[in-house]
């Protein structure tokens, strides 16, 4: 039964594997090639608590249980067994608070002083400060994707391009990124299309960059990209409507809320009537920065047409109306360790 849902899936090769790992927890409990038909809810419930009693983490076990759920429901749709004995098994949450940094703006900005490269001083900045998805969204960004007049980036999402009209976003190119994107700009070759080029499409960057974080002289933390991204969904969050963030992050409200947001010490700070936050003040040293001069344009108008950085001889871009950001969407907000 389940030969038949795995070669009938069409799932990204990341959710594959979290399936085959839930497979692999129903196998090792009922057996190679189980019968679900024999399955009863106190089966199931006797199956979960192995897994607590295993000492997997809740999140796990919640992730486990959804798909046994979802195979039993695709067994049903096809008749091939009368009820689902997962229908009303406790699954939890799939959150794990444990692993949920804040990974602060100073600690950001140390560990990339300590990054390689132009283009790895990029790569962080757009994790931590553009909350892009790392590798698939970063290492998607092409020149042509950079709006330089309307200050802007088009993130595509090999996540959720399976959903209609979710296959891109256009983000804001903010204040903390933008001199990084021009240092890669300027260093470019002529005619190169992607932005991060050095990169190989199906490189890993997640060990490397544990190693950057441990020459600024920083304690590496979990989840090290996806921390980034969360950081930024709650200063975003913070600054703008939620679902300003969420178009900006390329997520949902109910994603957001489960995963990304939580209760900041600069909140704390702010409730007990404490220093400005970090973000706010970060955000206002940034808006008084003055524009950077003196970028390179490429001989090429097709690889980048609509760029949003300037040579020097253009006019200064003019930053996005709030009517258009509201309209585009853009990306999210800051987070801290």
């Amino acid at each position: 039964m389940l030969d038949a849902y795995f070669g009938a899936a069409d799932v990204k090769p990341a959710t594959l594997t979290r399936m085959q790992q839930a497979r692999h927890h129903l196998e090792s409990h009922f057996g190679d090639g189980f019968d679900m038909r024999a399955l009863t809810l106190s089966k199931a419930d006797e199956w979960r608590a192995r897994l607590v009693e295993a000492g997997y983490a809740e999140a796990t076990i919640s992730r486990t249980v959804r798909y046994a759920r979802q195979f039993a429901t695709w067994a049903m749709k096809r008749g091939l067994i009368d009820a689902n004995p997962f229908a009303d098994l406790h699954a939890g949450s799939q959150s794990n608070q444990d692993r949920t940094v804040f990974v602060e703006r100073a600690t950001i900005d140390r560990v990339i002083a300590e990054a390689p490269s132009a283009e790895w001083r990029l790569l962080i900045a757009l994790s931590r400060y553009c909350g892009l998805r790392v590798p698939s969204e970063a290492f998607a960004l092409r020149w042509v994707d950079v709006d330089w007049n309307r200050q802007s980036l088009r993130i595509r999402s090999p996540k959720t391009e399976h959903h209609s009209g979710k296959g891109s976003r256009v983000v804001p190119i903010f204040p903390e990124v933008k001199a990084a994107l021009l240092d890669v700009f300027e260093q470019a070759e002529e005619g190169s299309e992607r932005v991060l080029s050095s990169f190989r499409v199906r490189y890993n960057p997640h060990t490397e960059f544990r190693r950057i974080i441990e020459r600024a002289g920083i304690e590496p933390w979990p989840r090290t990209w996806h921390n980034l991204r969360a950081s930024r969904q709650i200063e975003l969050t913070s600054q703008f409507p939620l679902y300003t963030a969420c178009s900006w992050l390329g997520n949902s409200a109910a994603i957001a809320s489960q995963h990304y947001l939580r209760v900041t010490d600069a909140d704390w700070q702010r409730a007990v009537g404490g220093a400005e936050s970090g973000a706010h003040a970060a955000q206002n040293a940034a808006q008084h920065t003055t524009e950077p001069k003196g970028t390179k344009a490429h001989d090429s108008s097709e690889v980048l047409a609509g760029c949003g950085v300037a040579p020097s001889d253009a006019p200064e871009c003019a930053s996005v109306p709030s009517s258009e950001v509201g309209k585009r969407g853009l990306e999210p907000r800051t987070l801290r360790l």
